[in-house]
């Protein structure tokens, strides 16, 4: 109980903020942003609010993305390579994103903020849906945990991800139930907070 505790340690409990992380992808990166912001404006004193988005189309005008990157500095938007969804609506209808962007390629490459030279001759010319899937993104995430000699990360990534596929896709008669491979799956203990 927090009474038992020195007094200097009741302070510091109470300085640090507890993080709420917001993330989505596609329209739900596009809800994400409205929801982090709404959470800043409510709970701005009590949580340090973050946004990582991927793939997210175009929300506001150019006032709604200055107040959003007022109140939520260092979101991040990641989007691959060829993605169409991030394109929409044009900007010419004034639609402006929001946070920092990070472009990554198939082989995972990363650029940070591109620069509006960077924009025109870096992205290829045609955009495609496939580009917005998840198994794209999966090929440049891991792709880029890879550039990081992120092997072991990668792979036991990859390994959660199956399984938790499998236990979806699989239906199984009698010897392994979804509830089973959920219990056997490692992101028990290396992904989840209460673990």
């Amino acid at each position: 109980p927090l009474y038992f505790k020195p007094v200097e340690l009741r302070k510091k409990e109470r300085a640090r903020k507890r993080c709420i992380l917001v993330t989505g992808h596609s329209l739900g990166g596009a809800v994400s942003t409205l929801g982090a912001l709404d959470f800043k404006t409510r709970y701005g004193e009590e949580y340090d609010v973050r946004l990582i988005n991927i793939a997210s189309p175009r929300l506001g005008d150019h006032r709604f993305a200055s107040l959003f990157n007022c109140k939520i500095p260092d979101a991040l938007r990641i989007v691959c390579d060829r993605d169409v969804i991030p394109t929409v609506p044009s900007g010419m209808f004034m639609y402006k994103h929001v946070g920092h962007e990070a472009l990554i390629d198939e082989l995972g490459n990363v650029l940070i903020n591109r620069t509006p030279i960077e924009k025109v001759f870096v992205r290829g010319n045609s955009s495609r849906m496939s580009a917005h899937q998840f198994p794209a993104h999966d090929q440049a995430i891991y792709g880029q945990m890879k550039r990081l000699c992120l092997e072991e990360m990668s792979k036991m990534c990859q390994n959660v991800w199956g399984i938790r596929r499998s236990g979806v896709e699989k239906k199984t008669g009698g010897e392994e139930t979804k509830r089973e491979i959920e219990e056997s799956s490692p992101r028990k203990s290396y992904f989840c907070c209460n673990a």
